[in-house]
C-alpha cells in the first residue's frame, strides 16, 4: 500500500509542476498585449457593462468631438451588438489599438486596428468562431477566401483592404486588419517596437485616472483634438466618468496664473 503510495506521489509531482508552469505561462497577459507607442489610440476593458445600453451615460464620444456623421459612420462600423451578446459571458478582457485611419477612395476612412481578446478558460473556440463569422458575412461569404495555418486563420475579402489576421497565443486571441502591425507582432520586429506602456506622457496621464478602471482610453491627439485619457467605471447608478487632458490643464494653468 505505502508502494503504491509513493509511486503515485512521485507520478503526480511532475504532473502538477508542469500544470503549474503552464498556469504562469498562460497567466502572463501584458507581455502579449503591444501597443506601439506610436497609437492612435488605445482602449483596454477590464470589466463589461451587462449590456451596450449602459454605456449611453458615458461621454466618450463627446471628448472626441465627432460630428453626427461621423457618429453614425463608426455606429455602422462597428455595431457590435449581437455580438457583444453572444460573447460577452465568454470574454475576461480585451483591449484594443487604433494604429491609424487611412482615407479610402470612397471619402470615408479606413480604421486600422489590433484587437487581444482575453476568453474565459473553455471559451476560446467560441469567441474566435463568432469573430470569425462576423468577419465573413462583413466581407461576404462567397467572395472570401480563408487560409488555415498550424496557429493562424487569414481571411480576405474581395475588395482592396479586407483582410483579417487572427492568431491564437497562449493568453488570448489577437485579431488585426493592420499587415504592418501583424508583421511587427508576429516576427522578429516584436521586440524592436518601442511600447506605449513604456511611455512617460502615457504614464502621466494614467496618474490622473483612477487605477484599475473598467474602461481605460487613450488617445494620441490628432489635428486639433488633444492628448488626453479617459476613464469608465460601472457601478448601480450607471457609468462615471473621468477625464484628463494635458494640454486643457496646461492652458487652465496659464489662465489662472495670468490672473484672469
Amino acid at each position: 500500500m505505502r508502494k503504491t503510495a509513493l509511486l503515485a506521489a512521485s507520478t503526480l509531482v511532475p504532473v502538477i509542476v508542469l500544470v503549474s508552469w503552464w498556469i504562469v505561462q498562460r497567466g502572463n497577459v501584458e507581455d502579449e498585449v503591444l501597443i506601439p507607442a506610436d497609437a492612435l489610440l488605445y482602449a483596454a476593458v477590464n470589466r463589461f457593462p451587462a449590456d451596450l445600453e449602459q454605456m449611453k451615460g458615458s461621454r466618450i464620444l463627446d471628448f472626441l468631438d465627432l460630428s453626427e456623421e461621423d457618429l453614425e459612420n463608426l455606429r455602422a462600423e462597428f455595431d457590435l451588438t449581437g455580438i457583444y451578446a453572444k460573447v460577452r459571458g465568454h470574454v475576461k478582457r480585451t483591449w484594443i489599438c487604433i494604429h491609424g485611419l487611412r482615407r479610402k477612395s470612397s471619402g470615408s476612412y479606413r480604421i486600422e486596428f489590433s484587437v487581444w481578446i482575453q476568453p474565459v478558460p473553455g471559451s476560446c473556440r467560441l469567441v474566435r468562431e463568432t469573430a470569425l463569422q462576423a468577419v465573413l458575412n462583413r466581407f461576404g461569404k462567397r467572395t472570401s477566401r480563408v487560409v488555415h495555418s498550424p496557429d493562424a486563420v487569414i481571411v480576405r475579402g474581395r475588395e482592396t483592404g479586407q483582410v483579417l489576421y487572427c492568431k491564437d497565443l497562449p493568453a488570448t486571441l489577437y485579431f488585426s486588419n493592420s499587415r504592418t502591425a501583424w508583421e511587427e507582432f508576429n516576427v522578429r520586429l516584436k521586440e524592436e517596437v518601442r511600447k506605449l506602456q513604456d511611455s512617460s506622457r502615457f504614464q502621466s496621464i494614467l496618474r490622473h485616472l483612477p487605477e484599475n478602471p473598467d474602461i481605460l482610453v487613450y488617445f494620441r491627439g490628432a489635428g486639433i483634438l488633444p492628448e488626453f485619457g479617459y476613464a469608465a467605471v460601472f457601478s448601480e447608478n450607471g457609468v462615471r466618468d473621468f477625464y484628463y487632458s494635458v494640454e486643457e490643464e496646461e492652458i487652465l494653468d496659464r489662465i489662472q496664473n495670468s490672473g484672469f
